[in-house]
């Protein structure tokens, strides 16, 4: 039942994975050495918020040692997260082989 939605979502992080990967290699050859863009500067932008307004609402929002774990991803380039996230969406789409049933018609 939720396999559909797992397919959904594996399919979206990696698109997601593909183009924050594609930004990031333009924006290296453009400046001629290896850059990588953060999660957080993604979620900057996208949230319209500055780094610390963010930083504050996950410490309110959870724990202290899941928030301590959540920032620190969040300084982590965003195609490795994508890319983590499509695999684990596509680990959990996997669907075991239905046994082949010899048919004998001796």
């Amino acid at each position: 039942m939720l396999r559909p939605l797992f397919k959904l979502m594996a399919f979206i992080f990696s698109t997601l994975t593909i183009i924050a990967l594609a930004i990031d290699n333009a924006h290296s050859v453009i400046t001629s050495h290896w850059t990588i863009t953060p999660l957080y500067k993604i979620l900057v932008n996208l949230l319209q918020t500055d780094i610390y307004s963010l930083n504050q609402s996950l410490c309110k929002i959870m724990p202290d040692f899941l928030s301590s774990i959540c920032i620190t991803i969040t300084y982590l380039p965003a195609w490795i997260i994508f890319g983590a996230l499509a695999i684990v969406f596509c680990i959990l789409n996997y669907e075991k082989p239905k046994p082949f049933h010899k048919i004998s018609y001796i």
